[in-house]
């Protein structure tokens, strides 16, 4: 499985007391990508998961337009 963390650099997300995301906090995780490994297409369906601002992680389908609402936010 290949794995790929958005933003570059970043290993670590800050939660404000309220739950929010702390923005102040850079660089932080926004996106994980998860893709099958080189030479396993096929295995899985490649798919992210996403965290909100306000705290939500949602899984998404990279290979849709982002107004699909099966698409990833922007």
């Amino acid at each position: 499985m290949m794995l790929t963390v958005s933003a570059d650099g970043a290993d670590s997300v800050y939660f404000t007391p309220l739950g929010w995301v702390d923005a102040g906090v850079s660089p932080r995780v926004t996106r994980i990508d998860l893709a099958p490994a080189v030479g396993r297409n096929g295995a899985f369906r490649e798919q992210a998961v996403v965290l909100t601002l306000a705290g939500t992680a949602s899984i998404c389908d990279p290979r849709v337009a982002a107004h699909d609402s099966r698409g990833c936010p922007q």
